[in-house]
């Protein structure tokens, strides 16, 4: 089992994407089983998250085998230093009780998918000065999208996640933390089964369109 600390805010928590998390990784044969603790608040910020000392607690609290930060979607946009200064200040915490930082890059907002570049070198420039793992979900997103436009990755609010946005974001982190391929994961309306009234509703989807998350997925973590 890997145990893991998630803090961020509601790109970490919407549609309880932690639980796809467990539930994607626990039902694949061979991989192995993440149990996902989590320091969320809606519209928090690293720097917020620092401040409130909550998450910081937290991390102290045990051993953790990855601890995942994920700063405001905006943040990247106000340049690099500001989240890197953040990601430095939780590191040095992470290393101190023997645990590993991980990254999880977020994706632009719908209609400002030309952003993204930012976002992601924000995040890589952050994983490089401290050594952590990148997830780097908003790469996923972004080759997703750009084959598939009309993809119902996001909510109405052309910003938060829909379930089969939670959806390709828990394939990546598995996939990242496990060294899984995504094309091993549970196809989407399998899931339905074990958690259909808690996070995906009644939404389906075609199977192919599994196929193809899975492949957007696989195709940039070997980019990576």
């Amino acid at each position: 089992m890997l145990n893991v600390l998630f803090i961020g805010n509601s790109f970490t928590y919407g549609n309880d994407m932690p639980h796809l998390i467990e539930t994607l990784s626990c039902r694949t044969p061979g991989t192995p089983c993440i149990h996902a603790a989590r320091v969320v608040y809606g519209g928090m910020t690293l720097e917020n998250h620092w401040s409130r000392e909550t998450a910081a607690r937290a991390i102290r609290s045990r051993r953790w085998d990855f601890v995942v930060l994920q700063d405001g979607s905006r943040v990247p946009f106000f340049g690099t230093q500001e989240i890197l200064e953040s990601v430095q200040r939780f590191d040095r915490v992470i290393k101190s009780v023997g645990s590993k930082t991980v990254l999880y890059m977020t994706w632009a907002d719908r209609f400002e998918q030309g952003r993204q570049i930012e976002i992601t070198n924000a995040y890589q420039e952050a994983a490089k000065q401290t050594g952590a793992l990148l997830v780097p979900v908003g790469r996923v997103w972004q080759k997703a999208l750009g084959q598939k436009p009309d993809l119902p990755l996001f909510e109405p609010d052309n910003h938060h996640a829909a379930p089969l946005g939670a959806y390709l974001t828990a394939m990546t982190f598995v996939s990242q933390l496990t060294g899984t391929p995504a094309v091993r994961l549970p196809h989407y309306n399998s899931l339905l089964r074990f958690i259909g009234g808690l996070v995906l509703g009644n939404f389906k989807t075609e199977s192919e369109t599994t196929k193809f998350l899975q492949g957007s997925v696989d195709a940039v973590l070997r980019q990576h």
